[in-house]
Parts: structure tokens; C-alpha cells; sequence
């Protein structure tokens, strides 16, 4: 069994990290303007750290 850490901080494509990312079922990244819904969001970190590209 892998369990994953859930990160505490919301963390973009672009690199830039703030809870105030998430805006309910969607992060809307500050930095960078990046939009995308929260459970794609986290199936992209999941499938980043069982595949060994997580940063």
C-alpha cells in the first residue's frame, strides 16, 4: 500500500504555492492566472508521484 501525503499548500504548474489557490471545487493559481478543477488537479499530483516525476 503507497500513501501519499497531502500537501498542505496548493502548488501550480508554474511553481508558485498559496492556500488561497483553491476557490472551491477549482484552483485559480495567482501567480500565473491558471484555472482547472480541483479533482483533475489531484489526480495530476497523484499520478505525478506514483510515476516518480513529483517534484
Amino acid at each position: 500500500m503507497v500513501l501519499l501525503q497531502q500537501p498542505k499548500l496548493k502548488t501550480c504548474r508554474c511553481g508558485y504555492r498559496d492556500k488561497g489557490n483553491r476557490n472551491g471545487i477549482h484552483f485559480q493559481f495567482k501567480k500565473c492566472g491558471y484555472t482547472i478543477h480541483a479533482d483533475l488537479n489531484g489526480a495530476i499530483n497523484i499520478a505525478k508521484a506514483i510515476s516518480g516525476f513529483a517534484a
